[in-house]
């Protein structure tokens, strides 16, 4: 974890459940987590807790950095400015005019192996490796608009999907999160939403083939995101 025990003391003051254990946890927590093999049982024999306790503060934690920090880094819905700008600015890299958000359409994976042997399998992912999978939306100024974390690696894109708390709001609204005649780009394996673009299947003629290469392009946006995240690890 690449943060500074400063940092992480911040963000341990947000955790609703702050007051209801002794501020050793948070140096002990801090310690097992910088280990990257986190397990809830060893953070619960070291703070004299219950596993179930442990468990808690542990989800608490993490909602409480997806809540507060989510706000701050990530864009609410986009103003008509911003939608304009977005699809400006895709349409300047390959000309396609309608695209407000880019979605990566396998994300990466995380190393992850389940306790849980009867389950394990779910988490094997088609590299070969256990993993779960982390996938991203991001707009033209290469910023995280939403994402999905936690699927099990072996999860295909419209289960995760399913899931989706932006696609969900698409549905409802796309005119405020896309524009008008707005569109997500992403491959066919998110499903069967009108909203989504996504290129030829077995492009045959040239028409189609220039338009798989110029839509390909079009996702440089992600792919470039994605790589600035792993390079900072």
């Amino acid at each position: 974890m690449r943060m500074s025990y400063g940092t992480f003391i911040q963000l341990c003051n947000l955790n609703p459940l702050r007051g209801k254990i002794e501020d050793s946890t948070c140096g002990l927590t801090w310690r097992v987590l910088k280990t990257r093999q986190f397990k809830v049982a060893t953070m619960a024999n070291g703070h004299w807790i219950g596993i179930s306790t442990a468990k808690a503060y542990t989800e608490a934690f993490c909602n409480a950095i997806i809540s507060k920090m989510k706000l701050k880094y990530m864009q609410c819905m986009p103003d008509r400015d911003r939608l304009a700008c977005n699809q400006a600015k895709f349409a300047e890299l390959r000309g396609i005019h309608c695209i407000a958000i880019t979605v990566d359409s396998d994300g990466t994976h995380v190393p992850w192996i389940p306790d849980n042997v009867s389950c394990s399998e779910d988490y094997h992912n088609y590299e070969g490796w256990y993993s779960i999978s982390f996938w991203m939306f991001v707009d033209a100024f290469c910023l995280f608009v939403d994402g999905d974390i936690g699927h099990p690696g072996r999860a295909g894109n419209s289960s995760i999907a399913e899931y989706s708390w932006l696609i969900d709001e698409i549905h409802r609204d796309p005119e405020a999160w896309l524009g008008e005649g707005g569109c997500v780009i992403g491959d066919g394996g998110f499903g069967n939403h009108y909203f989504l673009m996504a290129p030829f299947a077995n492009a045959s003629t040239n028409s189609e083939i220039y338009f798989n290469y110029c839509f390909s392009s079009s996702r440089f946006y992600v792919e470039q995101c994605f790589g600035w995240w792993k390079n900072g690890f």
